[in-house]
């Protein structure tokens, strides 16, 4: 069978469906955001909030082909090849996705403390808070190994957003000069 991508409209984003002979088999729910300003060149930024294959569907390259999908329907709205794509932390628990957007750019993982991060951030929408403020520290730390085999740079947040994004801005500049 063949996979048919459709695309709808969210209130705030955008969702790109894989459907296998009209059943939903796999989906990305996404945003993408204008940036300019500051340290940062201008450029459209990908933010990935969930992905997802049904469990009996996986290994059949349909997230790989969500990812690319999803990557050139971004690269066509921004007529750029220079993409910033943010994802949320269940991503990289998942080895064909993270996979597949490591194989396509640079992964940045911002290393904050969980504890801050939960006390600062209402994270109450976020899968991995569900089970309050010690679940979330003890579900952070158990992922941190993944993150850090999957990043090619630890960006440390302690001094901020303004000084990660300037880390992250010196080093994409210094890799990805043009």
């Amino acid at each position: 069978a063949k996979e048919l991508l459709d695309c709808a409209q969210l209130e705030e984003g955008q969702i790109l469906v894989a459907d296998l002979a009209g059943e939903t088999v796999g989906l990305v729910i996404y945003l993408v955001r204008h940036i300019c300003g500051g340290p940062v060149k201008e450029r459209e930024v990908l933010f990935v909030d969930s992905m997802a294959v049904e469990e009996k569907y996986r290994g059949r390259g349909i997230g790989h082909k969500l990812f690319d999908t999803l990557l050139e329907l971004c690269r066509e709205r921004s007529g750029r090849q220079g993409l910033v794509i943010a994802c949320g932390g269940g991503l990289p628990t998942q080895e064909g996705a993270i996979a597949a957007l490591k194989g396509n750019g640079l992964v940045f993982w911002l290393d904050r403390d969980p504890g801050e991060t939960y006390d600062a951030l209402d994270v109450s929408g976020r899968p991995l808070a569900q089970g309050g403020r010690e679940d979330f520290i003890r579900r952070v730390e158990e992922r941190a190994p993944v993150y850090r085999r999957w990043a090619d740079w630890v960006i440390p947040c302690g001094s901020g957003p303004q000084e990660a994004s300037r880390q992250i801005s010196r080093i994409y500049l210094e890799v990805c000069p043009s």
